[in-house]
């Protein structure tokens, strides 16, 4: 996992490394600290977020990241709306998206879906609704009150199946997949992940009926 840090910090020291730390612990306690709290995103994501120079979403208690580069303190400074939506880091990923490469270790297209639940809240799916979130933070200087989105499922029996179209886009060609210290890496342009569902949504397609 370090070395898998390092490698990652190296790669990207001319630009912005961005990686999920998502903790789902404010839904029930409505208390988030960005220094504490565990990153639920696997070992990686919690060893990256505890590096020097990488800094956490403050205001995103559910779905923030860690952030390493040049806008680093930026994006972790953001306030979003909602997790995925209004203000959020991901919102501002995408209106980059010609300069955003996504890159999954050792999973597939269908294990990463930070993106997925962008488009979920865009087209407004109907196997999710709103709920709004109160609750505090704590941020270097003092504790804040905040309000935040998440568009939750409507049933967490009834959850979208994306594996079928994840598959079609890991064949599509637009995915590059290589093997770097035994782990398998599959990158992506993210223009090129919303051309290819973007389409899908604005069909009408059900996802949890597949």
């Amino acid at each position: 996992e370090e070395q898998l840090c390092k490698i990652l910090c190296n790669y990207f020291i001319e630009s912005t490394l961005v990686m999920p730390a998502f903790n789902y612990d404010f839904i029930k306690t409505r208390f988030y600290d960005s220094k504490c709290a565990k990153s639920m995103c696997g070992g990686i994501s919690e060893h990256f977020r505890k590096l020097p120079q990488v800094y956490r979403s403050i205001y995103s208690p559910i779905h923030g990241v860690s952030v390493y580069g040049k806008d680093a303190k930026d994006l972790s400074l953001l306030r979003p709306k909602s997790s995925f939506g209004r203000e959020s880091v991901f919102e501002y990923l995408i209106n980059k998206a010609d300069r955003v490469n996504v890159v999954h270790l050792d999973c597939s297209i269908n294990d990463g879906m930070a993106f997925f639940h962008c488009l979920e809240e865009r087209y407004n799916v109907k196997y999710r609704k709103w709920v709004r979130l109160d609750g505090i933070v704590r941020t270097e200087n003092r504790d804040e009150k905040i309000s935040i989105d998440w568009f939750a499922l409507q049933n967490k029996n009834n959850v979208p199946n994306v594996q079928k179209f994840a598959h079609e886009f890991e064949l599509s060609g637009c995915v590059k997949v290589c093997c770097i210290n035994h782990s398998r890496w599959m990158i992506y342009s993210l223009r090129d992940y919303l051309e290819f569902f973007e389409p899908i949504f604005k069909s009408g397609v059900d996802f949890t009926t597949l």
